[in-house]
């Protein structure tokens, strides 16, 4: 027995509730078809093994596949954690997580949603780690990923560690609702709010399609008028070094260009001027 899934909530929760049917099923995890197809072909020795593919659900049918696998309890944790589901969410967009060990562990907690949890173990130490890292990498791209602003676009280019970049892309349109809003790692394109190009409203992209729409001009004024506004508040707090390199990291430069300005403005100190002496009115 084969049993193929994607490393994503649904199709890993469908796939831990065949695997409690059928402990001894191999796991074939992929991206897409393609990808599961390209694998069975090396597991396959004939035609006649069985497989069932753990398709994916929707956001509706969580809590059904939850409370298969967990019982009617699996949404009481700790209000300190991610709920159950983000918590699968999350260990599985950790760039080292083995989906299909994981399946397997899920599998395994045998209807107990403490054993999530639980960090006595050594695979569920990794696991609990790898949502929290998973998680603060999310939240540190949330605070230090700045937008460009062009004219018909708000764009911004990552390299993340973990797979997060349509996340924080669905973060930016809900923050911008009425802006459309273009995340680029490597060759493809993230975009929300993608009505506004005659996209859907949350659509993946090649990087090709939208290239005519980076082309026009990065509004440098808007962008040179923030960086005056900036450096000309007397703002005390932006000139405690110590606090400044604490607020921001120098991790947070690598995450985007304006991140990359921020956390220069802290190694090299912001000057002590104000509005007043950019109008004459020192006074």
């Amino acid at each position: 027995m084969i049993i193929t899934f994607f490393p994503i909530v649904g199709s890993a929760l469908r796939a831990s509730l065949y695997l409690l049917e059928h402990p001894d099923a191999e796991l074939v995890c992929g991206w897409n078809s393609e990808e599961i197809e390209s694998k069975l072909r090396f597991i396959k020795k004939d035609g006649t093994e069985n497989i069932l593919h753990a398709e994916d659900v929707c956001y509706d049918e969580m809590p059904k596949l939850m409370k298969k696998l967990f019982s009617s309890k699996w949404h009481k944790f700790s209000k300190a954690d991610s709920s159950p589901v983000k918590y699968i969410d999350r260990v599985l967009r950790h760039s080292s997580a083995d989906p299909a060990e994981f399946v397997r562990f899920l599998a395994g907690c045998n209807g107990n949603i403490d054993i999530l949890y639980n960090k006595q173990s050594r695979i569920g130490k990794k696991y609990y780690n790898y949502m929290r890292e998973v998680t603060k990498s999310y939240h540190s791209l949330c605070m230090f990923g700045r937008t460009e602003v062009f004219e018909n676009l708000l764009l911004t280019e990552i390299n993340p560690q973990h797979a997060i970049s349509d996340l924080f892309c669905k973060w930016l349109g809900r923050r911008n609702p009425d802006y459309p809003v273009a995340v680029i790692q490597n060759d493809t394109a993230y975009i929300a709010n993608g009505e506004y190009l005659g996209y859907r409203h949350f659509d993946v992209l090649p990087v090709s399609e939208i290239e005519h729409l980076c082309s026009s001009k990065r509004d440098e004024e808007l962008e040179d008028l923030w960086d005056m506004y900036y450096c000309t508040q007397m703002i005390e707090n932006r000139r405690n070094h110590k606090l400044a390199k604490k607020m921001q990291p120098s991790y947070t430069s690598g995450i985007s260009r304006m991140a990359a300005k921020d956390r220069y403005r802290v190694e090299r100190g912001i000057n002590k001027t104000t509005l007043a002496d950019f109008t004459g009115n020192s006074g």
